[in-house]
């Protein structure tokens, strides 16, 4: 065992902010004995050196472990301020996207008031200037709205408890209904099992997938839509929900997750290009993980797109 009073100076050094990240090389007389080696790891240290001390060898180390401190410190600086940075840029986002919202449903209305009362005023030219207008307008009502909760998503309180990830799946499709009809889709959906999560929030992930595997399919005369989960070999449930869709090219793969990064024209299929940014945050405070495969090519298009969650812990008896 090592003396209480070293014990005690290391814990110190590393209860204190200018010390705490410190390499500490110990140099000791003890012999080359295991627990005592690990006993000082466990303490702190970064490295031993035996006695008769070599000054080459002392010089040598603490030259290495100086500048891999330096690197470290260099590194934590630079996190710092990166997420500082991160937490500008989403309060700027939630401030300009809320003072947005004001005078854009000042333009909405005004223009439900020419639509009714000024629509027969105008000519054919006139009547599609302001659907466009319209149009637009909704389109970036929309974006605001998305862009505010994805925003408001780090900072959103998470009420977790138990969540039957059918029911969401459900209810999620029978929102879908409009969207839906008269389409031919064939649904494949596993039993899906409860988690423990924030309930409104997996809603939100189900609702991005399930629309985009809807909207992305929308071209298919037969569209088949599958949602599966199995539990991997880590002890995490993994879901998925694939389309026969217009699929995507792997090599685009990185940009699937990132704002406002779209693989498809606006006119082939419409959207804010927020949703799976959305839900790679929603799944990452779950503790989970995001990713996504797909193959574009003749006769062979399709996309899945997958989501991690911890099991749900067993109920002691």
């Amino acid at each position: 065992m090592f003396p209480v009073a070293l014990t005690l100076n290391v814990a110190k050094l590393r209860e204190r902010d200018k010390t705490r990240y410190t390499p500490i090389i110990f140099l000791t007389a003890y012999v080359r004995d295991t627990p005592r080696v690990h006993q000082g790891y466990s303490l702190g240290a970064v490295d031993y050196i035996f006695q008769p001390l070599d000054p080459a060898i002392l010089r040598a180390k603490v030259a290495v472990f100086v500048e891999l401190f330096k690197t470290s410190h260099e590194l934590r600086r630079q996190t710092a301020e990166l997420t500082v940075a991160k937490d500008e840029i989403e309060s700027f986002c939630y401030s300009v996207s809320h003072d947005l919202r004001a005078p854009l449903r000042n333009i909405i209305g005004l223009l439900q008031l020419l639509q009714q009362d000024c629509t027969s005023m105008l000519d054919d030219t006139g009547q599609n200037y302001l659907g466009a207008i319209s149009k637009t307008s909704r389109k970036m009502g929309a974006l605001i709205d998305d862009l505010l909760s994805f925003s408001r998503m780090p900072r959103a309180a998470l009420h977790r408890a138990d969540v039957n990830m059918s029911e969401l799946v459900k209810e999620t499709m029978e929102e879908l209904a409009q969207d839906t009809k008269g389409r031919n889709i064939d649904w494949k959906i596993d039993a899906l099992p409860e988690v423990v999560g924030d309930r409104s929030m997996l809603k939100q992930v189900w609702a991005n997938l399930l629309s985009n595997a809807v909207k992305y399919s929308q071209r298919c005369d037969h569209a088949v839509i599958e949602v599966r989960c199995e539990k991997t070999s880590d002890g995490e449930l993994q879901f998925s929900v694939q389309d026969n869709g217009a699929g995507f090219d792997m090599k685009h793969v990185d940009k699937l997750f990132e704002v406002f990064q779209r693989l498809h024209n606006e006119e082939e299929f419409g959207g804010t290009g927020i949703g799976l940014a959305n839900v790679q945050r929603i799944v990452d405070r779950h503790g989970g993980r995001t990713w996504a495969d797909g193959k574009i090519n003749q006769g062979a298009t399709w996309a899945t797109f997958y989501f991690t969650l911890p099991a749900k812990p067993a109920r002691s008896s």
